[in-house]
């Protein structure tokens, strides 16, 4: 019974804050050995209800799409921003930061500059931004660490002087605010990027999504899964697939394999249903 497995003592005992304590009850156990006993594992129908479910937290009329890490996550988002502003183009982050998010920037063809953050918060501000930025600059990766929160609203600000886009690294930050709790992080700007790893706020293992624009969530659909076009649909937002028409084995433009899992979804369904 799953009351009487044995749970093992972390391999980092001696650490005081254990970040990698297996936190999976019995409730997610059970929600995992559904989807195994099913034989349906891959991404499909419990990841698009963990998409919509993850995406109506946030309200603002956007659309979740999970992956298998938030670096995955950033690897799309990247591709997203790189299109947008053009391979080549500068990019600002923070210099505190996970190596994933600048990498992602850099194998996306954008050439990364990195600012100086406020040493008491740990985040970037208009004025290090400002300064790291040149006039080859085109966009701002903001991150927030540890839950602590940019200006989001100043640097847009910044940002739309300036002619820049604005994304958001979340994966630290997942319930974070500001303006008193009016506006969640990850939000307002192009992108934001989350992570479900086991030391963060919600844990699927391993997992990420992207919060994003609807009309940006086939294209970032796409390139998880081999650049497949398979049941995005032939709408106005299938445009970014250069005009393939959709179909069961049509890959209309680059990709990764960065699908999640079945199980990592209906482990984080569990954990939405008990989000406060």
């Amino acid at each position: 019974r799953i009351g009487e497995l044995r749970r093992p003592e972390p391999e980092k005992a001696r650490y005081f804050w254990q970040l990698a304590r297996p936190q999976l009850g019995e409730a997610e156990i059970l929600a995992a050995l559904d989807i195994l006993c099913s034989g349906n594992t891959t991404c499909h129908r419990i990841v698009a209800e963990f998409e919509k479910t993850f995406a109506e937290m946030f309200g603002d009329g956007r659309e979740a799409v999970m992956v298998n890490s938030g670096s995955s996550a950033n690897l799309l988002a990247a591709e997203l921003l790189a299109r947008r502003v053009g391979r080549g183009a500068e990019v600002v982050i923070p210099a505190v930061t996970w190596p994933t998010h600048v990498w992602s920037a850099i194998q996306a063809g954008l050439r990364v500059r990195l600012c100086d953050v406020d040493r008491e918060r740990m985040v970037a501000t208009p004025a290090t931004i400002d300064e790291a930025a040149t006039s080859n600059t085109r966009a701002v990766w903001l991150v927030h660490p540890l839950g602590f929160t940019c200006d989001v609203d100043e640097v847009l600000r910044l940002a739309a002087f300036r002619g820049w886009e604005v994304m958001e690294d979340c994966c630290d930050a997942l319930g974070a605010s500001y303006h008193d709790g009016a506006e969640q992080v990850g939000t307002r700007t192009l992108a934001g990027t989350f992570s479900f790893f086991a030391s963060h706020h919600v844990s699927t293992m391993e997992g990420g999504a992207v919060l994003c624009r609807t009309e940006d969530a086939v294209a970032l659909r796409c390139w998880r899964s081999h650049g497949w076009a398979r049941g995005l649909g032939n709408g106005p937002t299938a445009a970014v697939l250069r005009g393939r028409r959709s179909g069961p084995f049509t890959f209309a433009d680059m990709g990764w394999n960065l699908r999640p899992t079945e199980v990592a979804a209906a482990i984080g369904l569990d954990q939405l249903a008990r989000w406060v």
